[in-house]
Order: C-alpha cells, then sequence, then structure tokens
C-alpha cells in the first residue's frame, strides 16, 4: 500500500514538473543591463533619448567621430550612419567641432551609448555630445583655431618676443633689420670667428663661416684690427648677434664690429703698430 502511494504521488510530481516546463515562458527585462532575447539594447535604465529607448527597442544608427575626440590640430566633425550603413549625417543636422573664443573650444563626439534609436532625428541629436575645452588648459599656451572645424593649435610665432618659437629661425627682441636677426625672425646661419679672441695686444682677424660651414670670410668683407694713428687701435670682433643673416653679404657687414681702442690707456706704455697688418697695441722699444 505504501508503494502504491509512493508512486502515486511520483506520477504526479513528473505531470506538474513536464506542465511547468512546457507553459512557462521567459521575458527579457528592459533596464539590466542585459541584452537578452526580445530586446535591441539595454543600457540599464529605462530613461528615454540617453542611449537606448526606455522599451529596449530601436533601430540601429551609429556615429562616428573624424578626430577620435582630439582636441588638438585636428578640427573635427561627426558623421552619422543609418541601419542600412548609408551616411545620413546630413539629416537634420551634423556636429562639428567650433570655437566659442581665441581659447575656448566646443568639441563635438559621439555619446558613449552609440546606436539605437527610434528615428532619424533622434539618433543625430541624442548620438552627438559636446564638451567645451579651455585650450590653454589642455596645451599651454595653446589657442583655438578660429577656421571650420575648429581645433586647438599652437598660436603662430611672434617675431620680436625674443623667444625663438616654431616656425622661427631666431628671435632677437624685436623686428629691426640687420641687427642680428631679419624683420621676420627667418634667415641662414653665418658664424664668425675671432683669431685674438678680443686680445687687442695681438693682430687679429675675423673669420667667416657660411651655412654649410665653409669659409666665406673673402667675400664681401673680412675684418682685421688696424691703426688709426701711433697709439690708436681699431679693433675689429664678432657682432653680439653671431649668426643668422638673409645673405652672405648682410651677414659678414653685420656679423662684425669695431671698438677704438687707446694704446696708451689700455697699457701706459704701449702704442699702436702700424707696420704690422693686423695692427695690435704693443709695447714701446726704448733705446739704451
Amino acid at each position: 500500500m505504501k508503494k502504491l502511494i509512493l508512486l502515486s504521488l511520483l506520477v504526479i510530481i513528473t505531470i506538474i514538473a513536464a506542465g511547468c516546463e512546457t507553459n512557462f515562458v521567459y521575458s527579457p527585462v528592459c533596464g539590466n543591463s542585459l541584452v537578452e532575447s526580445g530586446e535591441q539594447c539595454d543600457d540599464g535604465n529605462t530613461i528615454d533619448g540617453d542611449g537606448c529607448p526606455n522599451d529596449c527597442q530601436g533601430t540601429l544608427f551609429t556615429c562616428k567621430s573624424s578626430d577620435g575626440g582630439d582636441y588638438a590640430i585636428i578640427g573635427g566633425n561627426l558623421t552619422i550612419f543609418g541601419p542600412d550603413g548609408n551616411d545620413i549625417s546630413g539629416y537634420p543636422v551634423l556636429g562639428y567641432d567650433m570655437c566659442e573664443s581665441t581659447t575656448r573650444l566646443n568639441e563635438w563626439s559621439c555619446r558613449k551609448n552609440n546606436g539605437y534609436y527610434k528615428t532619424s532625428s533622434a539618433a543625430q541629436t541624442d548620438l552627438l555630445k559636446t564638451t567645451v575645452i579651455e585650450c590653454s588648459t589642455y596645451m599651454p599656451n595653446y589657442v583655438c583655431d578660429q577656421e571650420m572645424p575648429g581645433a586647438c593649435i599652437r598660436p603662430p610665432p611672434i617675431c620680436g618676443n625674443s623667444i625663438v618659437e616654431s616656425g622661427e629661425q631666431c628671435d632677437d627682441g624685436n623686428t629691426i633689420d640687420g641687427d642680428g636677426c631679419p624683420n621676420d625672425c627667418q634667415g641662414t646661419l653665418f658664424t664668425c670667428k675671432d683669431s685674438d679672441g678680443g686680445d687687442y695686444a695681438i693682430g687679429g682677424n675675423l673669420t667667416i663661416f657660411g651655412p654649410d660651414g665653409n669659409d666665406i670670410s673673402g667675400y664681401p668683407v673680412l675684418g682685421y684690427d688696424m691703426c688709426e694713428s701711433t697709439t690708436r687701435l681699431n679693433e675689429w670682433a664678432c657682432g653680439k648677434n653671431d649668426g643668422y643673416y638673409k645673405t652672405s653679404s648682410v651677414a659678414q657687414t653685420d656679423l662684425l664690429k669695431t671698438t677704438v681702442i687707446d694704446c696708451s690707456k689700455y697699457r701706459f706704455d704701449y702704442y699702436c703698430a702700424q707696420l704690422l697688418f693686423p695692427g695690435a697695441c704693443l709695447p714701446l722699444v726704448r733705446g739704451h
């Protein structure tokens, strides 16, 4: 009898279990961050317009940023693709990086939740987002390029500010030509060497070297120390701004400078040796 009762219970439990398996239908839960069967997206909530509709259903639209979110150098724009993969960026809007001022960039980019919108208009407006970038914070001294699309860029070099910036070959703090750096801060490097190192007691001359390192001292002038009188020496030396001139002639004339020395003040018993070329301040030779 007991065996019969146990067998009957076992049959009943089996029938119930079989019925549950047959009739059970699983429903996806929208908003649980799992894209389940019957859902097209699930962003963890049931809020509409944030990347996935509130019913987790929608048509897939995707967004591509041309600059990859890089604020500098390259101005970017966004391209929107419809469910069939076609570019629909012209409908109804397209985001471009734009300057709010000379220092602030409004950077357009794709949202984190890229895709799944009910309509193409919603797709484009919701796929786009903007971030205001302070260019000088992103990179010191950067400014916002006003061209379309905009970007944070290194400012153009300012000739005459004593800083040799990118795009300049020299900068001597002014825009005066012929003083060691041309007025446009561009030029070719010429260098000068003084054989006596500025020593008045040794006759010296100057050597000028061109951009390739060759001696070009013979064109058009070369400075020699020379006597103006028996006591006065005209000492030639290299100019303070040694280098960067537009032409070899300008290079040499501007690289040279002269200083008049009174030999007797330099040393009380000295005179200017006129028979020597180059000249020099030398001690007097006294008879016995």
